[in-house]
């Protein structure tokens, strides 16, 4: 499955630069972003099943590394050393906010199926659903707030 996502994320990508319009080149990102997400989250799984449990955590956190390198990109980089240089506390304090936050949300967000299924006792279709259901009803949140 892993080399499945592989190949669609690089055929899709490549795909985008040969969009002949606009409508194709969103259609070819939305399989190219699905492919390349149902990657990470397969890669997850195989360093949850393949790694030693002592080493599962620094495995998951250097994907998650890895994933961040890949979306950042030379303005990004400079505005934030921009922001070292003018602000230094501030910077600190809100990445040091951002990191504790994103540490808590991250873990929680990939033990929270298995929790589910451990202790609750349920069954892989139903977090998918109740995944499925959570974001519709996100979706329909956030748009009743854009339209009002």
């Amino acid at each position: 499955m892993l080399l499945i996502t592989v190949v669609g994320y690089t055929l899709f990508t490549g795909a985008t630069a040969l969009s002949p319009n606009a409508e194709a080149f969103v259609v070819f990102q939305i399989f190219a972003r699905c492919f390349g997400s149902a990657e990470v989250l397969i890669a997850a799984v195989v360093i949850a099943e393949e790694f030693a449990p002592e080493n599962r955590g620094w495995g998951i956190g250097a994907l998650g590394a890895l994933q961040a390198v890949e979306h950042a990109h030379e303005p990004v980089m400079k505005n934030i050393g921009d922001l070292f240089s003018n602000v230094p506390r501030r910077t600190i304090g809100l990445f040091g906010v951002v990191f504790g936050l994103a540490l808590a949300g991250s873990t929680a967000g990939f033990f929270a199926p298995k929790y589910l299924q451990d202790v609750h006792g349920w069954e892989p279709s139903s977090i998918a659903m109740l995944n499925l259901a959570g974001g519709a009803l996100a979706i329909l949140a956030g748009n009743s707030r854009q339209a009002a």
